[in-house]
């Protein structure tokens, strides 16, 4: 019986050469193991898992991605230049689980000293839930729209925007009770975020792409007094050393009504205002008892900080 041997195409040759460490579109991968082929391939510039799936990034057109992504990433960087606690990033690698690595087209975080959820690790990456996430995308059927919506959602990115190019329409989203809803725009057609105050879109003018219209509606957020607000805030928190991270707090600081001997100590952020319900009541078992205070700069006025009990008592007090 003969047997027929024919060579390994070049294609099947390199991939057997370098072994089983390239990153394929559709294939089955931890987060750890994407990451690990991601980085042994500088030559790929796109790829994202979502829900354990790979996905490649295909060729960009100018005018349904190129464009449109420049301008929004314009309307974040304008945004994020005057709001103190708050950074921009493009085209960053996100590891929000062991079956999520993202890289969305625009995002703002707070930074985890003011209260943010993200952090970023030895390696450069960031770590977490950005509290808004850009994608721009060029249908309702694209991955944007879909699987990396529901990928967002499991992961805490309270709100979640998507400009999809095609069918010249903005969809932006906020986490509410672990569910998307969408977010209402006033009667000027301008969408407000719920998280970062004075972060205005006006929809028309970003689908015309209208720049000068787009940054006329954002500056007028900037300039209310919404975002006026959260500058107050953080500068008065400046002013306070003991409001840092993990810093223990008198009670006299925040109105307590405690025993003598009692503290708090703020384990999220140092920019937020004693805005604590001096009236909650909050049961103790030691006068040393210490209380936690998570801080959220990024709160409206009218929403308060959470207490809560823990047994280690404050040091040195």
């Amino acid at each position: 019986m003969a047997t027929v041997l024919t060579a390994p195409s070049p294609a099947r040759r390199e991939r057997a050469l370098r072994g089983p460490s390239l990153l394929e579109n559709g294939a089955h991968l931890s987060a750890h193991e994407f990451l690990r082929r991601y980085a042994a391939m500088p030559e790929v510039k796109k790829a994202e898992l979502i829900n354990g799936i790979v996905y490649m990034g295909s060729p960009v057109r100018l005018d349904q991605h190129g464009e449109p992504d420049n301008l929004i990433q314009t309307w974040l960087g304008t945004y994020c230049i005057p709001t103190p606690g708050v950074k921009a990033a493009t085209h960053s690698t996100i590891r929000l689980g062991p079956d999520d690595v993202p890289q969305p087209d625009g995002l703002l975080r707070i930074l985890p000293e003011r209260g943010g959820q993200t952090r970023v690790d030895a390696k450069g990456y960031l770590l977490g839930a950005p509290e808004f996430v850009v994608e721009v995308a060029a249908s309702s059927a694209s991955l944007d729209a879909r699987e990396k919506l529901a990928s967002y959602r499991r992961a805490g990115v309270r709100e979640y925007l998507v400009w999809r190019t095609e069918d010249d329409a903005v969809d932006w989203w906020m986490l509410e009770e672990d569910e998307y809803r969408p977010l209402t725009a006033g009667d000027d057609g301008v969408l407000r975020s719920r998280v970062f105050p004075g972060l205005w879109l006006d929809v028309e003018a970003l689908l015309a792409g209208d720049g000068t219209r787009l940054m006329a509606t954002l500056r007028a957020g900037l300039a209310g007094p919404e975002h006026a607000h959260l500058g107050i805030r953080v500068a008065e928190a400046r002013r306070n050393r003991s409001l840092t991270p993990g810093g223990w707090l008198t009670r006299q600081r925040f109105g307590l009504r405690q025993p003598s001997g009692a503290f708090g100590r703020c384990v999220g952020s140092g920019d937020a205002l004693p805005d604590i319900l001096a009236e909650a009541p909050i049961p103790t078992r030691r006068r040393s008892a210490a209380l936690q205070v998570v801080c959220v700069t990024t709160l409206p006025p009218t929403e308060k900080l959470t207490i809560r009990t823990v047994g280690a008592p404050a040091p040195g007090r």
